[in-house]
Parts: C-alpha cells; structure tokens; sequence
C-alpha cells in the first residue's frame, strides 16, 4: 500500500521544490493533479510558527511547497501549466529546466 511512499524518500532520485509561496488548497490541488497523472508529489508546510507545542496553528496563507523528484520536474511543469504562472515556480525547478532547455537546443 505505501510502496509509493517508500520510493519516494528513498531513492537517489533528488527532490526538486517545483513550487513555492501557494496556498494549502493550490498546493493540495497541484499535488493530486501531479499523482493522478503518476508523478510522485508531495507538500510541506514552510511556516514553522503554524505549528506550536504539537498542535497546529493557523498556517500562513500562502506558505506551502510543493516537492517532486528531479528526474520528474519537466514533467510536472507540462502537466500543471499555466497553475505555476505567477512567480509560484522555485528558482531550483526553473534553474534545472533552463539547464535541460539548454543542452537540449545544443
């Protein structure tokens, strides 16, 4: 039942923060487009204040990431388009899909 699980924090495979700075439902509603269409997602709460003496706090509005692996990044960003648009795409995702955009063309 948890195989996906298991692949996903143990592999070699890095893990990318494809998007930054969205909401707990854009980042919940990314990353079940993502896993429907079989990229591994996952998203994390980046607002360590939400969370005190164990029990959660109202989160920041726009404070969540959201995580896929490297070797899925491309894909992820085909898949949820135009969802990214408005800065929401981390410097890391765009850097390497620049870099693969690049030794792509040459």
């Amino acid at each position: 039942m948890f195989k996906w699980l298991r692949k996903f924090f143990y592999s070699d495979d890095e893990l990318i923060k494809l998007a930054d700075g969205v909401s707990e439902p854009e980042a919940e509603m990314a990353r079940e487009l993502l896993v429907s269409n079989g990229v591994p997602a996952m998203t994390r709460n980046m607002d360590v204040l939400s969370v005190e003496g164990g029990r959660m706090a109202m989160p920041a509005a726009n404070n969540f990431a959201l995580y896929v692996r490297q070797s899925d990044v491309q894909r992820a960003i085909d898949i949820l388009g135009s969802l990214l648009g408005g800065g929401k795409l981390a410097r890391e995702a765009a850097e390497l899909r620049n870099r693969r955009g690049r030794s792509s063309r040459s």
